[in-house]
């Protein structure tokens, strides 16, 4: 068995902080706006249109190929003219609400690899209609000479159809759906699967993510899954981009997730063959007064497959086995769980607070972290997660 793959995606503003661990790089966050508004004295109403573009710069200038595409965008949005744009609106006086037409977008280094590096741009806005847009996408550039990668590049001759099947199953595998389950149970229009257009070259693997509207409506929102590169070995161009990948993995991987709620680093070390220890450590932020850090099994129904479990800074650590009350936050009531559940209770502080266990043949793990206070709860991840028995959405850790 190989070393377990983790993925997630708390937030996309965050997600650079699983894929990239921020502390080998020194970043700095630059933000640009252009606005023009025209006011009506007629009906005393205003008419905005915005543009802003935020982005990562890299301070020890380590990665030149990065700036090089950087400056493209950087190059697109000093092209903009919010006043010729509502020029070009030929707005009437007598019909114009209070509108602003805004477009907002933001560039971060998204994964750093031996032979390239990925960007994510999350872009959102408003330019009329019932509700405005959001985009999630990724472009991937060797190291070398900033060249763009596509699909095609990373695989041998006629790979379509090969992988296609592959996606299929690990979306299905992430997703927790059943491999004769249909897709329309997951909010997709159709049972017709549709491998996704935007992927990023990560060190876990390939991730795609689906925008509104490709494969599911608006209001079901993004889809995300990743393949690993064990998964994808057949298909692989022996001397390509992935090549890197092809070469047995470390004993050992860590894993940062960073949020607004606290801070969550997972160490993964294979022990010996199926046999693994799993650490935790967690570091509150903010003001909530309780945090649950829940961990789940979806292959294991009791915990006889789990041993050596220590903690510390947390009041309680709990096991759910198959079949007891646990509460799912989107039914808002209790209900018997389908499979073990691990949960550990802190009061809000800053204490570090570590969980760790040994764990013997695991298929998938489910980690959250969810924090309370008097007037609402926050949860990491937030939303582009895998969904979960209580009715959250959760990292995930493939073995």
């Amino acid at each position: 068995m190989k070393l377990p793959i983790i993925f997630l995606f708390a937030s996309l503003i965050y997600a650079e902080e699983f894929f990239l661990n921020l502390n080998k790089y020194e970043l700095a966050t630059v933000k640009k706006n252009k606005s023009y508004c025209i006011y009506f004295k007629k009906n005393l109403k205003k008419f905005c249109r915005n543009y802003s573009l935020t982005y990562q710069e890299l301070q020890n200038n380590n990665l030149k190929a990065y700036k090089k595409v950087l400056q493209i965008f950087i190059n697109d949005f000093n092209k903009a003219n919010p006043k010729q744009d509502i020029k070009d609106y030929d707005l009437k006086v007598d019909d114009l609400l209070s509108y602003q037409y805004y477009d907002n977008k933001e560039i971060k280094l998204f994964s750093i690899n031996k032979n390239s590096f990925s960007i994510v741009i999350n872009n959102n806005g408003y330019s009329g209609g019932a509700h405005g847009y959001y985009t999630t996408t990724y472009k991937n550039f060797t190291k070398k000479d900033a060249k763009e990668i596509f699909l095609k590049d990373l695989f041998i001759k006629n790979y379509e159809k090969k992988l296609k099947k592959i996606a299929l199953k690990a979306y299905k595998n992430y997703r927790n759906l059943k491999p004769d389950q249909s897709l329309v149970d997951d909010c997709w229009f159709s049972n017709s699967f549709v491998l996704a257009k935007q992927f990023a070259i990560t060190n876990k693997g390939l991730y795609f993510i689906y925008n509104p509207y490709e494969v599911t409506p608006y209001a079901c929102g993004q889809r995300v899954f990743l393949i690993p590169y064990e998964k994808l070995k057949p298909i692989i161009k022996k001397d390509g981009v992935l090549s890197e990948f092809l070469k047995e993995k470390k004993s050992q991987n860590y894993f940062f997730f960073n949020d607004k709620i606290g801070y969550l680093k997972v160490t993964v070390k294979k022990i010996k063959k199926d046999y693994f220890k799993i650490f935790a450590k967690f570091i509150t932020r903010g003001v909530n007064r309780k945090y649950y850090i829940s961990i789940s099994f979806p292959n294991f129904k009791t915990k006889r497959q789990i041993s050596n479990l220590s903690y510390k800074n947390f009041k309680s650590v709990k096991f759910y086995e198959s079949g007891a009350k646990i509460y799912n936050t989107r039914l808002r009531k209790n209900i018997k769980a389908k499979y073990l559940l691990l949960e550990g209770f802190k009061k809000g502080n800053y204490k570090d607070s570590f969980l760790s266990f040994y764990i013997k043949n695991p298929k998938k793990i489910l980690i959250r972290v969810t924090a309370l206070n008097k007037n609402n709860s926050n949860t990491m991840p937030d939303f582009l997660g895998a969904p979960g028995q209580q009715g959250y959405d959760n990292f995930v850790i493939l073995f």
